[in-house]
């Protein structure tokens, strides 16, 4: 990650920190581990990323991630938690300290000593604030407006290679729900749901649809949330995803935007 290094160099900063869960497209992108649950990710300039975990993801974030992986135990934060009472302040210290130790131009210790200056750290821009504010008695903290963003956006090719085949999932997908209406019978216009489905011969509505498809995706290593399926009057309402009966000779919206539950690329 060559260009981390770029962005820590422009930014005068020591370290780059993420405090989130895969879902945050940053975090996987450096981390390579999906949890729901956030956890720390400090990368200091010119070393691994370190994954801070809670000792039972240890392993599982060692068979996993792209990082060394580190306990908090072992980084000291329940001691710092008995001598603040408060789970962002010791976490806020253990970061500091970390980044003091690991920093490739000797800092020294968190409180500035030794290497006369406090760590510089780059965060981004949904970096939770009450972590930010305790990090600022211990740290200099710059904003990343977008850098790491601009550092994802260059795709590798094994990385096109999981967005071609999750897409390859969504076609399938959107060829499974346009042949569901396709073969829907109509009642006075009215669409009903086909031969071979649960609950055959009743309204087929939007949200009938919108199950199918995203069964349709969990049976095939995907999962699609707040997918469109909308007719009539609703298609002309933006991100409206739609709730009534289908029906014929009206225009149906489908949109739809799958991530791989195993890689976390969408199509």
């Amino acid at each position: 990650m060559k260009n981390i290094d770029e962005l820590l160099k422009s930014a005068n900063a020591d370290a780059y920190i993420l405090y989130a869960g895969s879902r945050d497209p940053d975090m996987r992108y450096i981390s390579q581990f999906n949890v729901s649950d956030p956890l720390l990710c400090v990368r200091c300039a010119g070393k691994r990323p370190a994954l801070i975990v809670p000792q039972m993801e240890k392993e599982r974030a060692l068979a996993e991630s792209a990082c060394d992986v580190l306990t908090r135990g072992e980084l000291e934060f329940f001691n710092y938690y008995e001598e603040f009472k408060d789970g962002f302040k010791a976490k806020a210290k253990m970061t500091a300290d970390y980044v003091a130790a690991n920093a490739l131009n000797g800092i020294g210790d968190s409180d500035g000593n030794a290497g006369g200056r406090k760590p510089v750290i780059l965060v981004p821009e949904n970096f939770p604030i009450v972590f930010a504010k305790e990090l600022e008695n211990y740290c200099t903290l710059v904003v990343d407006r977008g850098g790491m963003e601009k550092i994802r956006s260059v795709k590798t090719e094994d990385e096109i290679a999981k967005i071609r085949a999750c897409q390859a999932v969504n076609e399938r997908a959107l060829a499974f729900a346009v042949g569901i209406i396709k073969t829907a019978p109509s009642d006075n216009g009215e669409l009903r749901i086909p031969e071979g489905f649960a609950g055959e011969g009743e309204p087929l509505t939007s949200d009938v649809l919108r199950g199918l498809i995203e069964c349709f995706f969990l049976k095939n290593g995907c999962v699609a949330e707040e997918t469109i399926v909308s007719c009539g009057a609703e298609t002309a309402m933006p991100h409206n995803i739609g709730h009534g009966v289908l029906c014929e000779n009206e225009p149906i919206v489908l949109d739809i935007f799958p991530r791989d539950t195993k890689t976390g690329y969408f199509s």
